[in-house]
């Protein structure tokens, strides 16, 4: 029986439909299966695992999945949120809604763990939550990012150093939590003035024409907030879109702050000016 004020959780995505092709939804229910045999949380707390879609799940689809996932999991249509943006690119409403529109439909839960649709769980702290509250962290992250997009880099620190009226962007510093896994606590993102600002960067014209994601805005507001934030430990998992085997260690900082592609999208001028040079060399 679930405990009377227990504090809640949400572990959700943004999942994709396939309009009946159900071998498609493979790696979802994949990811779904992993999650219930890998976390394992306190039954002093509420869990949901909720995924979000465009409305284009249809019921048959729904059950499918449901019946292939062994656990309870819940589905929650938001296809006001691409609606409300026709003939834009999908991809980029959905950086709208990971950055800005998924705080309001979270803001009954305590904490949101976001596990992406292609996310294949081996390893997860169980005690991660306590660890959350005995530390006072806010925002645990997987493993630390660089954003390699040149059109988001030339023109989003910009935009947000003039909405938060800061004098320069060293808060644009490359070393963003790689947003398909992380856990926080909502209500940091449910303060007024940063949803604000997080508004004004969803609705601007140019989030859609220089395609901002989330993983660089979120990023860059955890900076500049100074919200506290941590690596999560005992954590494995394989992202099968980036092919990539996340497994943090103790030197996973020292590579990531130290990989050539973040000083190459730190410093692009410098780096073209080297490449011309070696060039006129070979010549």
């Amino acid at each position: 029986m679930k405990k009377q004020n227990s504090e809640k959780i949400a572990i959700i995505a943004l999942t994709r439909g396939y309009d009946g092709d159900l071998s498609k939804y493979s790696d979802l229910i994949k990811r779904n299966n992993l999650i219930f045999k890998n976390i394992q949380l306190s039954s002093s707390y509420d869990v949901k695992i909720i995924l979000f879609h465009e409305g284009n799940i249809s019921d048959k689809d729904q059950n499918y999945i449901i019946n292939n996932t062994n656990g309870q999991i819940y589905f929650f249509d938001v296809h006001e949120v691409f609606n409300n943006h026709p003939g834009i690119d999908g991809y980029k409403i959905m950086c709208k809604f990971q950055m800005y529109y998924l705080w309001d439909y979270v803001s009954d839960y305590d904490y949101v763990i976001r596990i992406d649709e292609d996310i294949f769980i081996e390893k997860f702290d169980n005690e991660i939550i306590e660890k959350m509250k005995n530390k006072n962290i806010e925002f645990y992250f997987s493993k630390l990012s660089y954003e390699s997009h040149i059109p988001t880099n030339n023109t989003l620190p910009n935009f947000i150093k003039e909405i938060y009226n800061l004098k320069n962007t060293k808060f644009y510093n490359h070393m963003f939590p790689y947003t398909n896994f992380y856990i926080t606590k909502t209500n940091i993102w449910q303060q007024s003035s940063i949803k604000n600002k997080l508004n004004k960067i969803a609705t601007f014209p140019d989030q859609e024409e220089f395609r901002w994601g989330d993983l660089p805005v979120l990023g860059s507001f955890i900076n500049i907030e100074n919200f506290k934030s941590k690596r999560m430990g005992g954590l494995m998992y394989y992202h099968s879109s980036h092919n990539i085997l996340v497994r943090n260690n103790i030197f996973s900082y020292v590579f990531e702050y130290l990989h050539y592609k973040r000083f190459i999208n730190m410093y692009p001028n410098i780096f073209k000016i080297l490449k011309n040079t070696l060039k006129l060399f070979r010549s």
